[in-house]
């Protein structure tokens, strides 16, 4: 597991594990704020267990480049308590990943939400609690997602340094927009739209624009 910290005197890392550097025995939920999280592997995510954190910088999970212990099953972090993440919430590369359910507490993604090449990621169940996005939406190449389902709790979406709200691609099995139907006027950014050869209506985001592909 990697740790990149905004406080580096406050916390430090020896084997994955975290160590209380403060002299006063503050709990590991406080010396969690300003950090970074990166889970490359299985065991990172049985490591971070017990880290009762309600919010954390940033949140990436992928598999490593060797391949060994990938990333399978979130409900093992003990991410019950993360509620917010103030930058980006970024899954992407994780072939053997079935499931987001784990992140099930969380309801602000103060930046970019995106998943991407997850090629067993069958639904997006996990994240229903999450209303805000602070930047885009971006999922890309789930080829067995047949819905957002999961998503229905959004109500609010910003837009990406490309000026994106939205964007959906290489969704092969999608055929519903309809767990969108709570976003809340129009979106600031373009909807992007692509490879989603299965989606025949913009029920759910009909109101919104603009469809591209």
């Amino acid at each position: 597991m990697t740790i990149y910290s905004a406080t580096p005197s406050n916390l430090e890392t020896t084997n994955g594990e975290l160590e209380d550097q403060e002299p006063h025995g503050q709990t590991q939920q406080w010396r969690m704020l300003g950090t970074s999280v990166t889970f490359q592997t299985q065991a990172d995510v049985a490591n971070f267990a017990g880290s009762n954190c309600t919010w954390i910088w940033s949140l990436e999970i992928k598999s490593g480049s060797q391949g060994d212990d990938p990333v399978t099953d979130l409900g093992a972090a003990g991410l019950e308590n993360l509620t917010e993440i103030l930058g980006n919430l970024y899954i992407h590369d994780v072939p053997l990943l079935m499931s987001l359910r784990g992140l099930d507490g969380l309801r602000t993604v103060s930046e970019n939400l995106r998943i991407e090449n997850a090629a067993l990621l069958g639904s997006l169940d996990g994240l229903q609690g999450i209303t805000s996005i602070g930047a885009s939406l971006v999922i890309v190449d789930l080829p067995v997602l047949k819905s957002l389902d999961g998503l229905e709790g959004i109500s609010t979406i910003g837009k990406d340094s490309d000026g994106q709200s939205i964007r959906l691609d290489s969704l092969w099995a999608l055929q519903s927009l309809s767990a969108l139907r709570n976003v809340a006027g129009a979106l600031p950014g373009s909807l992007v739209i692509k490879w989603a050869n299965n989606l025949k209506s913009l029920d759910g985001l009909g109101h919104h624009s603009h469809w591209q592909g």
